[in-house]
């Protein structure tokens, strides 16, 4: 039977990449590749759950755009698993300095990833 995507969790995540995330399916528990979008999804772990046909594939999101992407997953030997879900990159803000200041006067400066879009 051709792979089949159940699940993604979290659906989000921002967009300087390092993001947990976890994904459910049926397919073998082979070690499989997984692209969100275009940028890979580091694969962690690979495992079987008990009820023996469902396989948990922990990856890490590398950095990527801001938007909806895709998400395919491509397991040797088997083919692409299927699925109409989704992974959205989106903003972080890492920092705010300063973290003190007057009202209507403090100038704010925001660090984080994916803020370009927002010049």
């Amino acid at each position: 039977a051709a792979p089949r995507l159940l699940s993604i969790s979290p659906a989000v995540g921002h967009a300087g990449g390092n993001v947990s995330v976890d994904m459910l399916g049926a397919h073998p528990a082979t070690f499989p590749s997984v692209l969100l979008g275009t940028a890979p999804c580091d694969v962690a772990s690979v495992e079987r759950l008990p009820d023996d046909t469902t396989t948990r594939i922990h990856c890490n999101a590398t950095d990527a755009p801001l938007g909806s992407v895709s998400v395919v997953v491509s397991v040797p030997g088997v083919g692409l698993a299927s699925s109409s879900l989704s992974f959205t990159y989106g903003a972080a803000i890492t920092a705010i300095s300063p973290t003190t200041g007057s009202v209507g006067g403090t100038v704010l400066t925001l660090s984080g990833s994916g803020l370009d879009s927002f010049r």
